[in-house]
């Protein structure tokens, strides 16, 4: 005799079942982990705690966990990364991006705050219109929000990660490679998490779409775009770099190396035509096919001088400037409101643009978003604030144009 499980229970949300097969939707997932919760917060005395293992790609599922546990009554004190370092063979496809999956797990840490002892009652799944379950929609009506949630959370991490590396140069990961997919993702939901920012909309193919809009990929790690990539073999050093150049010691064995490469060879002779740097690279590694055109690579990693006609090192003030994807996003959002691209945001969201271009000296664009901002659309005293602050950013524009 064949005995199945009673699955009736089991809080999951089948994606590709459907209900009249036995699958769960959206909905019923969370009506089940708000349950869980509840009883969770039942069985727990006031001010202990509890800690749940978690992690899943989907932010319509974060969600539901986050409402699950705040509506039961508990205090979401921090959220903490966890690495099993043992990856399942999902988590390895994940990482090499062939399947958009999370194998870092992150630890909710729970409390019961004092002076209470009964738990809420388990609130209802949020529905999309019509009724049904909320779809996934991409964080659709939110988008904007989102991408910008999530570039300034992966903006701050990879600055962290670079910071670190720095300090301590010869570490090596045993578990997840802090500059992967996988790694960072985890860092943006446990900041989310952390900061109580919204989660709806930021899932693990945003964060995918955000790196290659926004950063630079090499041998599968994740830079910012001014970031300087250091190869982990070691080959950072320049005198070592020229001698495996020339004398074929040691040629450049992955992207990481090549760049390093690069670098060296012109420390040692000055800017490089692209022809010359070429021609170099292929009599030293012959062999290495890199993942991208050796020109897209030039591009990312060097600054071309237009009045020589060659490549050279960026500067301690370009490699900056090019630190900060915040500002690339908020320039093309900008960009995209005053052509008329899409539909233009209310007056409050202007005016929170309007704000974040004049803290990170976009005036010109500060300005221009003051002029499409009605005044009735605003509270008198928003308004006159807004007005100062577009004072400043006109007379600041007109004091850095040309001539």
């Amino acid at each position: 005799m064949v005995i199945f499980t009673d699955n009736s229970y089991e809080a999951v949300w089948n994606k590709s079942r459907k209900p009249g097969e036995g699958g769960k939707t959206l909905e019923d997932y969370h009506r089940l982990m708000a349950g869980a919760f509840v009883e969770m917060f039942r069985v727990l005395k006031p001010g202990r705690w509890a800690s749940v293992v978690f992690h899943n790609s989907d932010d319509k599922v974060w969600d539901a966990i986050r409402d699950s546990a705040e509506g039961a009554g508990f205090t979401i004190e921090n959220v903490a990364a966890f690495d099993k370092q043992q990856k399942t063979f999902k988590g390895i496809k994940g990482e090499k991006g062939l399947e958009r999956v999370s194998n870092m797990d992150i630890v909710l840490n729970l409390r019961k705050p004092v002076g209470t002892r009964t738990a809420r009652a388990p609130a209802p799944a949020k529905e999309a219109a019509g009724g049904h379950p909320q779809e996934d929609t991409g964080g659709a009506g939110n988008g904007a929000e989102a991408k910008e949630v999530a570039v300034r959370c992966i903006e701050k991490y990879l600055l962290r990660v670079a910071k670190d590396e720095a300090a301590a140069p010869e570490t090596t990961h045993t578990g997840q490679d802090p500059r992967g997919v996988q790694a960072i993702h985890s860092s943006v939901v446990q900041m989310i998490l952390n900061e109580h920012l919204p989660m709806t909309g930021v899932s693990l193919g945003l964060v995918v779409r955000v790196l290659n809009e926004y950063c630079k990929e090499v041998d599968g790690r994740w830079y910012l775009p001014g970031e300087q990539v250091r190869s982990p073999d070691g080959a950072g050093d320049a005198s070592r770099a020229v001698a495996s150049a020339w004398a074929g010691l040691k040629p450049p064995g992955d992207e990481a190396s090549a760049i390093e490469w690069a670098k060296a060879v012109i420390r040692a002779n000055g800017p490089q035509l692209e022809g010359d740097l070429t021609d170099r690279f292929r009599q030293a590694a012959p062999n290495l096919h890199l993942s991208k055109p050796f020109r897209r690579m030039l591009e990312e990693n060097f600054t071309f001088d237009q009045r020589r006609g060659r490549w050279r090192l960026p500067t301690p003030a370009e490699a900056e400037a090019k630190l900060s994807i915040k500002v690339r996003l908020l320039e093309g959002t900008v960009a995209g409101i005053l052509s008329g691209s899409g539909p233009p945001p209310d007056a409050e969201r202007m005016g929170q643009l309007l704000e974040l271009c004049y803290h990170e000296g976009l005036f010109q664009q500060a300005y221009d978003l003051w002029k499409r901002i009605n005044p009735e659309d605003l509270p008198p005293e928003r308004y006159k604030n807004l007005e100062r602050i577009a004072r400043v950013c006109k007379l600041r524009a007109q004091s850095t144009e040309p001539g």
